[in-house]
């Protein structure tokens, strides 16, 4: 078993901003595998699903960002998976805009999300697939711009950068190796 999960915040008022591409590419996974996210346990909507003739668990937790750490540890406990088989899908403000990056090992970067996740599981050595979504403008806090929904041009950008995030996540479960 592996785990596959998506960071972002519960509820439709949050559903189209920069914090939750994370929950984003998840949805476009479970499309695209014709996976049903549709249990509850732990706090997260979850489903099982087959990847590359593995078993995946595909979680969203729906604690609110900040306590994400909590899902993902009861999931990787409830179900023994080690932590270098769990991917976390994120928004990332320091990556450029639409750029992405897989990371395993590598600090939280401010990341309140990541920051639990690491302190549940004691270690950061999980993967990671990071989304740039960009800094925010000099006068506008980053906890409030990641809370913002994107403007027509980066929704134009996302369009392409989300399904490409999405093929490389089946990518990374196919190959079952390090990506």
């Amino acid at each position: 078993m592996r785990l596959l999960v998506g960071l972002g915040n519960p509820g439709s008022k949050y559903s189209l901003t920069r914090h939750n591409v994370g929950f984003n590419v998840i949805d476009l996974v479970a499309e695209k595998i014709e996976a049903k996210i549709a249990g509850k346990k732990f706090s997260s909507f979850f489903g099982i699903a087959k990847i590359g003739g593995q078993d995946v668990c595909i979680i969203k937790p729906q604690t609110f960002m900040n306590l994400s750490g909590s899902a993902v540890a009861d999931f990787s406990g409830y179900y023994k998976v080690g932590t270098e088989d769990i991917l976390v899908v994120h928004d990332d403000i320091d990556l450029p805009f639409a750029k992405t990056r897989f990371v395993s090992g590598s600090g939280a970067g401010g990341h309140n999300g990541v920051i639990s996740i690491i302190e549940r599981l004691g270690t950061n050595e999980f993967w990671r697939l990071k989304i740039g979504v960009g800094r925010p403008p000099d006068a506008l806090d980053p906890a409030d711009y990641v809370l913002e929904k994107f403007t027509g041009e980066e929704k134009l950008l996302m369009d392409k950068v989300l399904p490409a995030s999405r093929d490389a996540v089946i990518k990374f479960f196919i190959d079952k190796v390090n990506p």
